[in-house]
């Protein structure tokens, strides 16, 4: 798996060429809580899942389809 960390002055970071991205991550909120709110935007055919979601998908073998 690779991570990666990166700084931006807008809160966006674009997934895939620089061209034509596939998708954008957005910093949306830091709550005064220190909670980090994320927005994932992505085409609907590209699953995006929290890890423990992924790990149940996987562990059942189902795979639900994106509404």
């Amino acid at each position: 798996m690779l991570v990666l960390s990166l700084t931006s002055k807008d809160g966006r970071v674009l997934i895939g060429p620089p061209e034509k991205p596939i998708g954008v991550v957005e910093l949306i909120r830091i709550g005064p809580d220190g909670k980090v709110r994320v927005g994932f935007d992505f085409p609907k055919d590209i699953p995006v899942n929290r890890e423990s979601v992924a790990k149940s998908i996987i562990a059942s073998g189902v795979r639900k389809p994106r509404a």
